[in-house]
Formats: structure tokens, sequence, C-alpha cells
């Protein structure tokens, strides 16, 4: 399966746009997290799988990137993906 066809495997069904804006988000365990600048993905279409756009960091000031799924990475789950506004 070649990497595109995968995310719209995984991202083309179930998963929504999380982060829309900046601001403060929690993590799947519970950290807290500040979403400073977001290049929306557009309304009505599958984000990019390369697309990344979520700039911000972590409570103890550590970067981070996220997609607006709010996974850090594209093809599996971890306890720093966004998983609601906090």
């Amino acid at each position: 399966m070649i990497p595109g066809t995968l995310f719209v495997a995984l991202f083309g069904k179930g998963l929504t746009e999380i982060v829309t804006a900046p601001g403060e988000y929690l993590t799947r365990c519970g950290e807290r997290v500040t979403i400073e600048s977001v290049e929306m993905c557009p309304s009505g279409t599958r984000p990019k799988w390369h697309s990344f756009a979520a700039v911000g960091s972590y409570s103890n000031g550590v970067p981070e990137r996220w997609h607006c799924t709010g996974r850090v990475h594209v093809y599996t789950e971890c306890k720093n993906d966004i998983v609601a506004r906090a």
C-alpha cells in the first residue's frame, strides 16, 4: 500500500479536525499544550497527510508540530496526540 493510500485508509474515515485555531489543547496522556499558529485544513476536504501545520509547544516549552487531526505521527497514535481543546 502506498503512503497516500494508507493515509486515506487511516484518516479518510472517522478522524476530524481537532486543532482548528491557536489556543490550549490536551494530549492523549492529559498534558496541556499550547498551539501558537495553525494553517487550517480546508473544510470539507481530507487533510493532507504531510501537513503538520499546527505549531506549538508542550507545557515544558519543547516545540512540536501536529496535524490538524491532532496526530503527531501520520500512521500511528501516540501519547502526545491532541485529543481535545482544553
